[in-house]
């Protein structure tokens, strides 16, 4: 599996070049594409999948979090999960115009399908200047390792992810670092 991390240099300069305009080659003018930026926020701050992303309603935001259904092999779960203050004021500042919260401004309708989005997506991070070939599916990856970096123990993580407790999946997707091995020796040295 991918083990690639986003930074969050890298998450705000998507972010910030999917809320402006730009100009092609050709001099046309692509416009913002604020639905990609209010997607990588929500993953990076969820670990929600494209796929769940794509298909969330207004209706399921509430309380400051999203209460999800995940089925795919994780099982059939319900989860609520909670967002910070940036994604929420994100969605807050979003127009409802349609059922879905992720519309394309080019349609005013939900994305067609994953290939549409990526597209979107993939064009919105040459326009930020990225040049590692991160995929939207590394936010996942992101968001799980920054719960684990921050400390989540792997029920608190599993909240978000919606995996089982016990899944060999989450090694997949948590990749500890430096602020883990800090927080490792920290208790070490406190034990004494």
């Amino acid at each position: 599996g991918r083990d690639a991390v986003w930074t969050q240099w890298e998450v705000d300069r998507v972010i910030e070049a999917a809320l402006k305009a730009h100009k092609s080659r050709q001099g046309n003018i692509a416009q913002a594409r604020r639905s990609v930026a209010l997607a990588v926020q929500i993953a990076v701050d969820t670990s929600l999948p494209q796929q769940d992303i794509l298909k969330l309603t207004w209706d399921q935001y509430s309380d400051g979090g999203l209460t999800v259904r995940q089925i795919k092999k994780r099982g059939d779960k319900e989860l609520w999960i909670p967002m910070g203050q940036k994604t929420q004021q994100m969605l807050n500042g979003t127009n409802r115009t349609h059922i879905q919260i992720i519309v394309n401004e080019q349609t005013g309708q939900p994305y067609s399908n994953h290939n549409t989005f990526g597209k979107a997506f993939r064009k919105v991070r040459k326009w930020a200047g990225i040049e590692r070939q991160l995929t939207f599916h590394d936010l996942r990856t992101t968001a799980l390792t920054n719960l684990g970096n921050k400390g989540a123990t792997m029920a608190e993580i599993v909240s978000f992810s919606g995996h089982k407790l016990n899944s060999p999946v989450l090694e997949t997707y948590v990749k500890p670092g430096r602020e883990a091995a800090k927080r490792a020796l920290d208790k070490i040295n406190t034990e004494d």
